[in-house]
């Protein structure tokens, strides 16, 4: 690094467009299989590159009293993926001197944080998802009549005027 990229700083700000991408797929990995486990097809929703990313960003503090035992399950270890990430990427940039080393590195220690990234909110998505089939649902109750039927089910999904009903 040259003097003017010296600092902590210029670093992180250089590293924010990588650490988005992990908090893109959270969100991606939570969203499917949320809605795959009710049997909908998350792109038939049209979820956004915002949602996404915003969710991946939520699931960092999820409320996952009912769902995990311990803090080293589902946001708990999404935390300490997130913080294992930012401390290797600054530790190894400012350690390594070799730059094709140093490269090869990071690139390894992401793949392998990116994996993990993945399957916590995967595992997220899926005990979220459980936890709203069941009695515990946070979904909205809506009711609807056609004819002279009437019909109960929960709101999964309002996208485009279509609703995804559970």
């Amino acid at each position: 690094m040259s003097d003017n990229d010296s600092g902590l700083l210029p670093l992180i700000a250089k590293l924010l467009p990588v650490y988005a991408i992990y908090v893109f797929v959270s969100g991606w990995a939570f969203w499917d299989y949320y809605f795959r486990y009710f049997g909908t097809d998350p792109r038939w929703l049209d979820i956004g590159f915002n949602d996404t990313l915003m969710k991946g960003f939520t699931v960092l503090f999820s409320d996952e009293k009912h769902i995990s035992a311990s803090f080293l399950e589902g946001a708990g270890l999404l935390w300490l993926v997130y913080i294992a990430l930012f401390l290797i990427t600054l530790i190894v940039l400012q350690t390594i001197q070799s730059q094709v080393r140093s490269r090869l590195l990071i690139a390894s220690l992401l793949a392998i944080l990116l994996f993990f990234v993945y399957c916590i909110s995967r595992s997220a998505g899926e005990n979220r998802a459980r936890q709203d089939s069941g009695d515990s649902t946070r979904l909205p109750t809506i009711v609807f009549t056609i004819g002279n039927s009437s019909y109960h089910g929960k709101l999964l999904a309002l996208r485009n005027g279509t609703y995804f009903i559970h």
